[in-house]
Parts: C-alpha cells; structure tokens; sequence
C-alpha cells in the first residue's frame, strides 16, 4: 500500500500516519510510541499490509472492538465504495459493529458496516436501530446504495433555489437559529409514532430518498452556504409552528408534507424531485416534526 491507501484503511488523519512513519506516534492511553514500518518508495511509501495490522494491533491495544484487521477494513471499505452506508458522506469512516463486539468478540465483516462519525453514534445510541442497520447491510451486498431507481443529480445552486423557494412561498418568519434545532432524543421509530407517519410513507424515505441525505448535509454545513443554512433553520422554525396551530387538519404526517410540496411545486419547475427529498431529509433528520412527547 501507498500512504493514501493507508489513510483510508486506517482512517487517521495523513500527518498523523506520515508522524508515525518517521517518528512514531504516542499510544492514545500509555506512554508508548507506536511506529508504522514503511519504505520509501519513488517519493510516496511502501507499506504491507502486516505492517499496518501491527500497527493497528498496538495502536487500539486499548480497544479491542477497534483492533480491526486490514482484510477486513478493506472488505468493508469496498463493499460500501468508500464512503457511510447510510449518508453517503465520505468522511470521518467508520467501521461499525452490526451485532456489538461484546457479543461478538470477532469482526466478522459479514455483521459489519462502513459508517461516518455521525452515524456510527446514532446507532450507538439506537436512533438507528438494528433493522434499519440490516437493511442497509443488505442494501450494500445488493450493490443498490446509488438509488438507480431514483437517480437524482444534487447541484448545489438547485439545492438553494429549493431552498430559497420553500422560504418565500411558505412565508416563514426570519428567526430560525440551528440551536432551536436540537437532535432528537427519541429513535425515529417513536419519532413515528408521534407525528403519525405512515410506514409505507417512511419506508419510501429510506428506500428512495435517504441515499441523497449526505449530498444536502454537507452542503447546509459547507460555510459558503451559511445563507442558506440560515433559511433552512428558518424554514423549520416557521413550519413547525404552523404544523402545530393546523395539526388537525391532517391526517398521517406524510400529508402535511404532500402539502408543503403541493405548495412549492409550482414555482420549482423541473426540480420536485429536490424538493420531495428536501422535505423528507427536514423529517428525517429530526428537525421537522414533533420531537419528544413533551411537545404533543
């Protein structure tokens, strides 16, 4: 392997790789060095794959359920084309134990999965529960992480025209702040249940909408988009006040979503489908809708 190879297999930052290389690095709990055995090749590295799994053996002495071999990283990585299984974000990776580790006690890449930093703590927390967990493992072995079935192409400046849209149309107030917006402290199964969301309706989102979820984070947290993120927070602001003071005029919650779009829709020609999975990322992520039972 070459340095980059590396970078990704052990998901560290380069630096720090290139310090363990040349000097080693301090064992994360013990005074120790750990150093990464490496040859200088045509101005990169050549690095084995033994050597990383020493590496990885010494660096996470202290972690077992991170002591994860290089095949098996490798398989994982692949599997799920370099990036979080559930986001899509290629970033902060990953590798999360479907079946935990303390019951487990092998990693087994078969009862494994690839996920961002995020992620990995939503399932740890079990916002995302072991089914969702199984469907996107499978969805990986079925090679069907890209939604062919829904291709949608998510340029940036479309993204804010939705965006800027919703705010106008919608006629929401400008106060929306993202600290308004805490994460919810219930799984998106209870979350469910409180706005009335239909399954089917949610099973769409995660089958259909959900692999482009990543694409609309990273631009609401790129600091060149800070105007839009400000809309978006407004957006939410605005909407779940409304949602609350015309709650029973709807049924199910995916109708109060099929109005917002119905709503929109005139004024984004072309772009319902961006706008559909904008709709369903706000719910989704838990800043749309009904949060905890102290709000009902």
């Amino acid at each position: 392997m070459n340095l980059a190879e590396v970078v990704e297999i052990l998901q560290l930052p380069r630096d720090d790789i290139k310090a363990a290389i040349n000097k080693g690095i301090k064992h994360p709990i013990t005074p120790d060095v750990i150093k990464l055995e490496a040859y200088p090749l045509n101005g990169d590295y050549d690095i084995s794959d033994e050597s990383v799994d020493a590496f990885i053996e010494a660096f996470f002495s202290h972690e077992p359920n991170r002591k994860i071999p290089v095949v098996t990283r490798r398989v994982l990585l692949i599997e799920a084309k370099y990036r979080c299984a559930n986001c899509l974000v290629t970033v902060s990776l990953e590798f999360h134990h479907i079946i935990e580790f303390s019951r487990l006690a092998t990693h087994d890449p078969r009862y494994m999965i690839v996920l961002c930093a995020n992620c990995h703590a939503r399932c740890t927390k079990g916002e995302i529960d072991r089914k969702a967990q199984d469907i996107m493992k499978a969805r990986l072995k079925n090679d069907s992480i890209e939604g062919e079935q829904f291709p949608i192409r998510f340029d940036w400046n479309e993204l804010k025209e939705v965006i800027a849209t919703v705010h106008e149309v919608m006629n929401v107030s400008e106060s929306g702040e993202e600290s308004k917006n805490n994460r919810s402290v219930v799984s998106l199964h209870k979350k469910n249940e409180l706005n009335q969301m239909g399954e089917d309706y949610f099973r769409f989102i995660q089958d259909q909408h959900q692999p482009y979820f990543g694409r609309i984070k990273e631009f609401i947290q790129n600091p060149a988009n800070r105007d839009s993120k400000q809309l978006y927070y407004e957006i939410i602001d605005g909407l779940n006040a409304k949602i609350i003071a015309h709650r029973r005029e709807f049924g199910n919650f995916e109708h109060i979503l099929e109005r917002i779009y119905d709503t929109a829709k005139p004024y984004l020609k072309g772009k319902g489908r961006t706008l559909n999975v904008f709709l369903s990322f706000a719910y989704h992520e838990c800043d749309l809708g009904i949060k905890s039972d102290v709000e009902t």
